[in-house]
């Protein structure tokens, strides 16, 4: 009924898709419940169409997750390149508990046919989020600290592209969410890459962006060591002709 799949959408992705405004919910250019509002409105319009066609297909999830990568963009007040970094995290995070979330689903009822939505997935999805959920936000935090602080316009316009190659990648080779498919090893094998290639990838960018932020304190430090400098040199300069002048 149209319940249970709004049920499942509402567990299966709206968490995940709520998450990416943690990072900024300070910066919110409307209200926190007037956002929420909106995103569980789209929520319930994508249940529709799911049940309407019979589930839907990944091309339609794809579709919405950009309606709500908008909805994200236009809500934030910070650069949206760097909004764009940190929810390329959490889109990848929600894809892989998800992914893991139907693989758990398939091994525990084989006789189930695990198409999109199905209750065993949604519960399996909830359960995992809720188990994963507060290290993710620790990660989240540590990263938008680093993110913001961060000022080089130039690069934020493509280093986002990294980890979105590495989504589209992913995306390109993973199969429809059937029992037949999720039961291949090759598709738990791309969810776990997924995991290791996302935090490994965002920690060496991080660490770059680090690494990057002390140059720029370095080279700031130096100018202004220079400038003392050379305002000292022109004081010790007047002091000697003052000096010269008074003998």
């Amino acid at each position: 009924c149209f319940w249970s799949v709004l049920l499942c959408c509402a567990v299966e992705l709206l968490p995940f898709r709520l998450l990416a405004y943690y990072p900024f919910r300070k910066a919110l250019r409307l209200p926190w419940p007037v956002v929420a509002g909106i995103a569980a409105a789209l929520q319930i319009l994508q249940a529709a169409f799911a049940f309407r066609s019979g589930g839907g297909s990944e091309a339609m999830r794809l579709l919405f997750s950009f309606v709500f990568l908008a909805l994200y963009l236009a809500c934030i007040r910070e650069d949206p390149w760097k909004a764009l970094f940190l929810y390329l995290f959490l889109f990848d995070y929600g894809m892989v508990v998800r992914g893991l979330a139907y693989v758990a689903a398939a091994f525990w009822r084989p006789e189930v046919n695990m198409t999109f939505p199905n209750l065993y997935s949604a519960a399996f999805a909830g359960l995992l989020f809720a188990a994963t959920a507060f290290p993710a936000m620790y990660f989240l935090r540590r990263m938008q600290t680093r993110v913001l602080r961060t000022d080089a316009p130039a690069l934020w316009h493509v280093i986002w592209l990294l980890p979105a190659f590495n989504t589209a990648i992913v995306m390109m080779y993973a199969r429809e969410m059937t029992s037949e498919n999720v039961r291949q090893p090759e598709f738990l094998i791309t969810r776990l890459l997924l995991i290791a290639v996302m935090f490994l990838s965002y920690d060496v960018l991080l660490y770059a962006l680090d690494m990057l932020r002390s140059q720029a304190a370095l080279a700031e430090r130096a100018a202004q060591q220079e400038t003392m400098l050379a305002i000292q040199n022109t004081q010790y300069q007047q002091l000697t002709r003052h000096i010269q002048e008074t003998a």
